[in-house]
């Protein structure tokens, strides 16, 4: 398994194209803090491809799961709770 610890305020789908051609196969990509979050266009693409994209609020829910990709965290009502900016 491979994991990419980021910095990102908001991830972009070019930031995920960045990170595969600089690092190669990734397992997971770790924005970084509560704060930080994802685009919706990058989230679509790593669900699609079998990569588990994260915030640190996310991030250990998604480790455990067998299906990594999809995990999300979610609300007291049982949604899902997506940080995308």
């Amino acid at each position: 398994m491979v994991l990419l610890g980021a910095d990102e305020y908001v991830c972009s789908l070019a930031l995920v194209y960045r990170a595969i051609a600089d690092f190669g196969p990734l397992n997971f990509i770790s924005v970084g803090g509560n704060w930080n979050s994802y685009s919706t266009q990058a989230k679509d693409y790593c669900i699609e491809n079998k990569i588990g994209l994260y915030n640190s609020t996310e991030l250990s829910g998604g480790l455990w799961r067998d299906d990594y990709w999809n995990y999300f965290k979610k609300d007291k009502d049982g949604n899902p709770v997506r940080p995308i900016k």
